[in-house]
């Protein structure tokens, strides 16, 4: 339960998390535990959203949430994530990929504990690997973003999305800091960091892109933007340039993919 007119919650569970929804008043008193206002509004996230959601306990190594999403679940189900725990996607990762993704997941590790602890909050990481799905290989992402940290600096939580992939490769682990406009990626070759710029689009190149993925063709868009055809299919050419990509398909994906729109 939570403190009357405070903020600070205690549950059973061995965590002691910060959180808005456990404040209590006068009038409104809320019997939720701070992990269940976690794994409620990572429901209601879901349930507007066309990517999967789970939520990891750090501490336990297992799952407290995850949605039912079909590159997210495919065949797994609620006894399966029960029973295996942290482990339960294995059965659906390639060994090629589960091998890639551990041989940089040291050095990965080895560079999050030296960052400074604000910088830690900030931080965002992308495992993109193939899952056997349908008798197929499928590649997905998973975003991931670390949550409710103690005093030290260590996580307890860890928030999951999960949508394909916008790219077909080898399965990586990237790390970025939103807002910075670059992209680290950490090679399973020689284990170096190699800076991908995620380039930064003018108001203009944003606004057709914005517009496109409205359905607008490149005639309407121009009326809209009370600009020629001709200057949208320039900024078309310069978004391809910019993100390193052939065609407006893959431009949105990537840009919607790294919130750049």
């Amino acid at each position: 339960m939570c403190s009357k007119n405070s903020y600070l919650c205690n549950t059973e569970i061995e965590y002691s998390i910060m959180h808005p929804l456990a404040k209590t008043t006068d009038s409104v008193q809320t019997t939720q535990t701070p992990i269940e206002c976690y794994i409620e509004m990572a429901s209601s996230f879901a349930s507007m959203s066309y990517q999967g959601v789970y939520l990891l306990d750090l501490v336990r190594n297992r799952y407290i949430y995850m949605s039912d999403y079909p590159l997210l679940r495919y065949s797994i189900s609620d006894g399966d994530v029960t029973s295996h725990g942290i482990n339960t996607l294995d059965r659906l990762i390639p060994d090629e990929d589960i091998s890639q993704l551990s041989d940089v997941a040291e050095t990965v590790l080895s560079a999050y504990n030296n960052m400074p602890s604000e910088i830690r909050a900030k931080m965002m990481l992308y495992l993109n690997f193939h899952i056997k799905y349908d008798r197929r290989q499928i590649m997905v992402c998973h975003k991931l973003k670390l949550l409710n940290f103690d005093h030290s600096g260590t996580p307890h939580i860890m928030l999951g999305l999960v949508a394909p992939s916008p790219y077909d490769g080898d399965a990586s682990i990237m790390a970025s800091i939103p807002g910075t406009g670059h992209l680290y990626k950490c090679s399973y070759v020689d284990h170096s960091w190699q800076l991908i710029h995620l380039g930064q689009l003018s108001p203009d190149e944003l606004t057709m892109l914005r517009l496109t993925i409205q359905g607008h063709s490149i005639e309407r868009i121009a009326a809209l933007m009370f600009k020629s055809a001709d200057s949208i299919k320039f900024y078309r050419r310069q978004v391809f340039q910019k993100l390193n990509v052939k065609n407006i398909t893959e431009a949105i994906a990537y840009a919607t993919h790294y919130c750049l729109i």
